[in-house]
């Protein structure tokens, strides 16, 4: 049975038990930005988290992290007041200006992440992990750390003789308390110079580490293993990539200070095994970033077959370089939001004149109500029950909007994008 447009969703409308969830289940819902939820990570039931009980962002102190579920992006979760960014929201979208925005994900996703941003936030990214920096970051913070994270939730592993985290940056001082508390060693860098010396010693660590970990052996090898058992290997090659890392510095390594360096951070989380996984998908901004300066004078033989054997390819005889997607923004002002993506080639241009919608429930309706937002003239909504019956799900709910213990995280998100949403926009 077709229905008129305009007819049946005013007439959901004028019901508030489903007015209520309109739009806790719209398209455009499900990429809102302004949300504050209350719960900041998935403490289990009845647990308190050792940093803030609750959160209370009505002061505007949200701070959000863009990889939430990883090991490191666990850590920065259990800030007080902290929110997970899901993907396809614009990172800067939770918070207000001068918050920090943690990205704890791979380096390789540091520019997308930068380019994804809201405009006007990116001063507030800050960036965690393994990497060479880069022009773009230069005006962000920056965190090279010194300890582990062995696990998603777990605390951080390190001792009194790891080197000391350093920090960069407008939110420098900011993230050296936050680290302090959790008993690690931080020291704020002076200059962009500094910490992007510290950051390639760093990637050294992460490139040379895992190879010797998972290469040549029968199983993966913690850290304390390593060096009880290929320390010499360790050593040589130390001494391949030597040059690498004194050009990419730009100033000549010693090879007592590096292999010092090196022994003091591995040796402060014994126990410790990198992932393979991670340190695979990161090659080209690991490993290969010392393959390519790979000279006649200096070759890295040892490295390539390390490289070959714990990655278990054939090796890199040539550097993969992924395409990178044109990301585009998209602003929603009636919500007050913002969502990214990557422009479907393939894709019609033009607003459709005329729609139907299957469905005449909670979801069709919010559907068939966008789409007449977004310009479409004609929408119809059809439903096999009589006019009035509003599908069959939506009978059923109790229409009580709620975020709490809910599972996936991603069903969570969406309950409170939902409850932030109606909010904004009633």
């Amino acid at each position: 049975m077709k229905q008129n447009c305009c007819h049946i969703i005013i007439r959901r409308l004028v019901m508030g038990r489903y007015r209520q969830l309109l739009l806790l289940f719209g398209f455009e819902l499900v990429t809102s930005l302004n949300f504050r939820p209350r719960v900041h990570t998935d403490v289990p039931h009845g647990a308190r988290n050792e940093d803030s009980s609750h959160v209370d962002d009505s002061n505007g102190s949200l701070t959000e992290v863009v990889g939430g579920g990883g090991r490191m992006g666990s850590l920065w979760l259990r800030e007080p007041n902290s929110i997970a960014v899901p993907r396809g929201i614009c990172p800067g979208s939770f918070s207000e200006p001068h918050n920090p925005i943690y990205v704890a994900v791979p380096s390789s996703e540091w520019e997308l992440v930068h380019d994804q941003t809201r405009l006007g936030r990116q001063a507030d990214l800050v960036y965690i992990g393994n990497g060479l920096l880069q022009e773009f970051q230069r005006s962000s913070t920056v965190v090279v750390p010194h300890f582990g994270v062995l696990k998603v939730g777990s605390d951080p592993v390190s001792s009194p003789s790891s080197p000391p985290t350093f920090v960069f940056g407008r939110h420098a001082s900011a993230i050296s308390a936050f680290l302090t508390r959790k008993g690690i060693d931080v020291k704020q860098a002076v200059t962009w110079k500094e910490i992007s010396t510290h950051a390639a010693r760093k990637l050294l660590w992460a490139s040379i580490m895992w190879v010797l970990c998972h290469g040549d052996c029968h199983s993966p090898l913690n850290m304390q293993q390593v060096y009880a058992q290929r320390s010499e290997q360790l050593e040589e090659l130390v001494k391949e990539l030597l040059y690498a890392i004194s050009r990419i510095i730009g100033v000549p390594q010693d090879l007592s200070s590096t292999l010092k360096y090196l022994r003091d951070y591995s040796l402060s989380m014994p126990l410790a095994t990198p992932s393979k996984h991670l340190a695979t998908m990161e090659l080209d901004d690991r490993n290969y970033v010392f393959l390519r300066h790979e000279t006649d004078s200096h070759p890295q033989t040892l490295h390539r077959e390390l490289l070959c054997s714990a990655s278990g390819s054939g090796g890199p005889e040539k550097f993969i370089v992924h395409p990178k997607l044109k990301q585009i923004r998209i602003s929603i002002p009636q919500l007050q939001l913002s969502v990214y993506g990557s422009k479907n080639k393939t894709q019609q241009s033009s607003c459709p004149n005329r729609v139907a919608v299957i469905g005449g429930g909670v979801i069709g309706s919010s559907v068939a109500l966008h789409l007449a937002r977004k310009g479409v003239k004609e929408v119809a909504v059809f439903d096999m029950l009589p006019d009035g019956s509003f599908g069959r799900t939506t009978p059923a709910s109790w229409a009580w909007l709620n975020a709490n213990q809910k599972s996936p995280l991603s069903y969570k998100w969406l309950n409170q994008m939902g409850m932030r949403g109606w909010r904004v926009d009633p």
